[in-house]
C-alpha cells in the first residue's frame, strides 16, 4: 500500500472541520481516548500518523503533544513534536493530571505515548523518571512488563512476564551479545547498541526537520 493509499484510508476516518476547530477520529478509540490506525501492520496513534502524513516527519521517540487537549484529535494545527519532558510540563501548566507530579508518586497515570515511550526508549530509567515525574523503579517494571496499564482508569497494575535479563535479543531482533550490548547505571541495565545509534540519528533528523515545518 502506497504513502497516499494510507493518507486517502486515514484521512476517511477523520471528520474534519474548520482549520481551528478539532478533528476528531471516528474510527477505534485506546481506553484513554487516543484514536488507534493500524498502518503496515503495526497499530499506531492516530493523531501521530496525522502528524506524520501532514509534515512528513516521523516522530519517532519524540512525542506528539496536543494543543487542544482533545486525544482524538487529528487536526495538524492542534500537534507539536516535543520530547517526554515538554508534554509533562504542558500537563503540569495546564492543570491536568497533577497526580503526575512528584517522583515518589509510582502510582501515577500515565499516557499511552508516555508507557510506548518507556518501552521504546533507550534513555535510562532515571532520566526518563525525572522527565515524566514517576520513580525510576516504576519504569524498570513497565520495561520488563511486570506493570501494565489497567483497563480500569489508567493505574498501573502488576503483572508477572518475563524478566528483561532473560532477552537474548532486544525488540528489534538484534543479539544481546558483547558487541552489539551496552550497560549503564552501574551495569544494572543494558541496551541495543544498534537500535541506540539509530535513535539518536531519527531524534536529530526529526528536530531538524521539525525546525525547518516550523
Amino acid at each position: 500500500m502506497t504513502k497516499k493509499d494510507v493518507a486517502t484510508r486515514f484521512w476517511s476516518r477523520v471528520a474534519k472541520a474548520g482549520k481551528d476547530e478539532c478533528w476528531l477520529w471516528t474510527g477505534r478509540l485506546s481506553k484513554t481516548g487516543y484514536g488507534r490506525f493500524c498502518w503496515d501492520g503495526v497499530k499506531r496513534l492516530a493523531h501521530r500518523v496525522a502528524y506524520q502524513l501532514t509534515f512528513g516527519v516521523d516522530p519517532g521517540q519524540l512525542m506528539v503533544m496536543h494543543k487542544c487537549d482533545v486525544p482524538a484529535c487529528c487536526n495538524p494545527n492542534h500537534l507539536s513534536l516535543g520530547t517526554a519532558l515538554d508534554n509533562n510540563r504542558d500537563m503540569i501548566n495546564k492543570g491536568r493530571d497533577v497526580r503526575l507530579h512528584g517522583s515518589k508518586n509510582g502510582s501515577s497515570k500515565l499516557t499511552d505515548e508516555q508507557i510506548a515511550l518507556i518501552i521504546n526508549s533507550s534513555a535510562s530509567s532515571n532520566k526518563l523518571a525525572s522527565e515524566l515525574g514517576i520513580s525510576d523503579s516504576t519504569i524498570r517494571l513497565i520495561r520488563q512488563g511486570k506493570l501494565r496499564q489497567s483497563q480500569t482508569g489508567g493505574k498501573l497494575n502488576y503483572q508477572r512476564k518475563f524478566k528483561n535479563r532473560e532477552k537474548t535479543h532486544c525488540h528489534n531482533g538484534h543479539p544481546y551479545n558483547e558487541e552489539n550490548t551496552a550497560y549503564f547505571d552501574g551495569g544494572r541495565h543494558r541496551r541495543c547498541r544498534i537500535c541506540y545509534n539509530e535513535w539518536q540519528r531519527e531524534y536529530r533528523l526529526a528536530q531538524q526537520k521539525a525546525g525547518m515545518a516550523a
